[in-house]
């Protein structure tokens, strides 16, 4: 019996241990061909969840662009499973910082209105293609939480391994 209890409360504590310890901010980075991308996750201890996707893009004519996309939801752990439930009517796209190509620069030196004129146009397409963002945010995001330390979440989405590193604001 006494054999019994100790497994329990071990196994107790080791859940309970694991569904706190994600409570934080947790950053990785995806290969995404010649992009880079970096997947944020935040939780909190009253379940609610944020993802964020920043997405570093080169065009060789207009230079480098970063773009960010921003869902908000809510989270539940049970066991090693995390389910991410994100709310598309939570859906935040934005142009980040953009660090002109020198042909490009040269021109938005002649016209300033250049720089404007295609910023508005990469919001206009952001927001096109924030549909498609919504879309795929639309349902229940379930992943095996791998392992969990202090400043390691290991998780894993089907076929592959995520592992992210904690940070603080």
């Amino acid at each position: 019996m006494k054999k019994l209890l100790t497994l329990c409360l071990v196994l107790f504590a080791t859940v309970s241990m694991q569904a706190q310890s994600i409570v934080g901010q947790w950053a990785t980075i995806l290969e995404e061909g010649e992009q880079n991308v970096a997947l944020l996750l935040g939780f909190d201890s009253n379940k609610d969840a944020i993802m964020k996707i920043l997405i570093e893009m080169y065009d060789k004519e207009l230079g480098t662009m970063n773009f960010s996309v921003t869902v908000e939801g809510k989270y539940k752990v049970k066991g090693d499973q995390l389910t991410l439930m994100l709310n598309k009517d939570k859906v935040d796209v934005e142009v980040g910082e953009i660090e002109w190509s020198a042909e490009m620069q040269k021109a938005i030196d002649e016209n300033p209105a250049t720089a404007d004129m295609i910023i508005n146009m990469m919001k206009a397409e952001m927001d096109k293609e924030k549909n498609t963002f919504v879309e795929d945010f639309d349902k229940k995001e379930e992943m095996t939480i791998i392992s969990v330390t202090d400043t390691e979440l290991i998780l894993n989405s089907g076929d592959e391994n995520m592992t992210f590193k904690k940070f603080e604001n």
